[in-house]
């Protein structure tokens, strides 16, 4: 399987970096976590097609994580042969998306139809013949995993990260997490043994969070959602802390960075 980080940075845009969105390349089909502007348009630049596009798995409402959403069904309907991949959004969010992309003339019974909004909660989210996805609720909205209110009304705080499943690999994108929970804040994938964790890296201190990390049954960590002190000169600081506490291969990724897996 193939990751490219088409968007990595934090909650604004930067001279380097783009909102957080994530390309996931298995088989025949693309996947999507998060999709943050200008999602849509980074893939026509960078000669990636919508007819691969299946499932795209958004880990919180937050403008830097669905941003781009309105676009993405746009241009997908327009080029895509089938231009309906499912777009799995944590359940709080869906009416209200809904809402927002009849009222752009996005509505469900629109010709060819948009992709259906359809709603994460804990556990099994997604399956198909390449990978299986599946949820786990993250701190980051609600401050405490016991603080997430789960349902389809509004404002109930939900964050999820998710764990991947593909040829044999088991990954997780952690999504944002919560930096007043410091080294407890990845306690929800605690026990997860994976080859690859895609971590953010801006809502919490490197020194809090990488020890914690380096003591994990992982085999690689990737870092994105980059906060500003580890952009350009301030790069070499971040990857001196990796050094110090990841016994494990790491990158810190830039937009439009592939990894292998």
């Amino acid at each position: 399987m193939r990751i490219t980080f088409l968007g990595t940075s934090h909650g604004n845009h930067t001279y380097e970096r783009y909102n957080s969105s994530t390309l996931l390349s298995v088989g025949d089909s693309d996947y999507l976590i998060d999709c943050g502007e200008p999602v849509a348009g980074t893939l026509v630049r960078s000669g990636i097609g919508f007819e691969r596009l299946r499932a795209l798995f958004v880990t919180h409402m937050h403008a830097d994580h669905v941003g781009g959403l309105s676009e993405l069904v746009n241009m997908s309907r327009k080029t895509a042969a089938q231009g309906r991949f499912e777009c799995y959004l944590p359940e709080e969010g869906v009416a209200a998306t809904q809402a927002y992309l009849s009222a752009i003339y996005l509505h469900p019974d629109a010709n060819p139809k948009p992709a259906p909004l359809l709603p994460v909660r804990p556990g099994l989210v997604y399956e198909d013949h390449n990978l299986r996805v599946t949820s786990a609720i993250s701190a980051h909205l609600a401050g405490s995993f016991d603080g997430v209110r789960l349902g389809p009304e509004p404002n109930g705080k939900q964050a999820f990260s998710y764990i991947i499943e593909a040829e044999g690999k088991r990954l997780a994108f952690s999504g944002d997490i919560c930096g007043s929970m410091k080294g407890h804040a990845m306690d929800h994938l605690a026990g997860e043994q994976l080859d690859l964790l895609v971590m953010e890296m801006t809502h919490f201190k490197p020194h809090d969070i990488l020890p914690v990390i380096g003591q994990r049954q992982y085999r690689q960590l990737a870092l994105y959602h980059i906060h500003d002190p580890w952009h350009g000169e301030g790069e070499q600081e971040l990857r001196d802390l990796c050094d110090k506490y990841l016994p494990f291969p790491y990158m810190i990724a830039h937009d439009g960075d592939m990894l292998e897996l």
